[in-house]
């Protein structure tokens, strides 16, 4: 009879734990598979329903970037994890537009376990081809779960006109 009940206990504990608001770790990384680039992944859960159509953008101008974050900042909590997708905003000064541009990708998750991966970005028919790896576990959680994601990308490496996604989901 105890060990049902403390399972039970160990269980609950977890998911008050794992449900709270900013919870979530932003990982900012070097992608391993792609140079001279910087990928950061923030979940930015949606406050209300989102068609939860996937959408990438290129960002040439920090006025861009902020005009993204004020005309969403109802639809998304851009403040949920930590660092937050606000503050990285907040920080970004013009001059670093001189040699980068930013590929904003939204994404929309059935469940918050899933994370990505910068797989690879190359150019193809003028075309930055931009692969995701979208690590699904075998148990998950049931929360759905928003994901702004940026990837840095230096202006002297990539020349391109367009911008195309491919997310490849990796079961673990």
């Amino acid at each position: 009879m105890k060990l049902p009940v403390l399972i039970m206990m160990l269980f609950t504990t977890f998911i008050l734990i794992a449900c709270q608001p900013g919870a979530t770790q932003a990982p900012t990384y070097r992608s391993d598979h792609v140079e001279d680039v910087t990928y950061h992944a923030f979940r930015t859960n949606a406050r209300y329903v989102w068609d939860g159509d996937r959408g990438i953008m290129v960002i040439e101008e920090l006025e861009e970037l902020e005009n993204y974050l004020s005309a969403n900042d109802t639809q998304f909590d851009f403040t949920r994890t930590d660092p937050t997708f606000k503050s990285y905003v907040e920080n970004k000064e013009t001059a670093f537009f001189d040699d980068h541009y930013l590929i904003l990708i939204k994404l929309q998750e059935v469940s918050g376990s899933i994370w990505h991966e910068l797989d690879t970005l190359e150019v193809e028919n003028d075309t930055l081809m931009v692969t995701l790896n979208a690590h699904v576990p075998e148990i998950g959680t049931t929360d759905m779960a928003a994901w702004h994601l940026i990837i840095e990308v230096p202006k002297a490496s990539y020349t391109f006109d367009d911008v195309a996604l491919s997310v490849t989901r990796i079961q673990e």
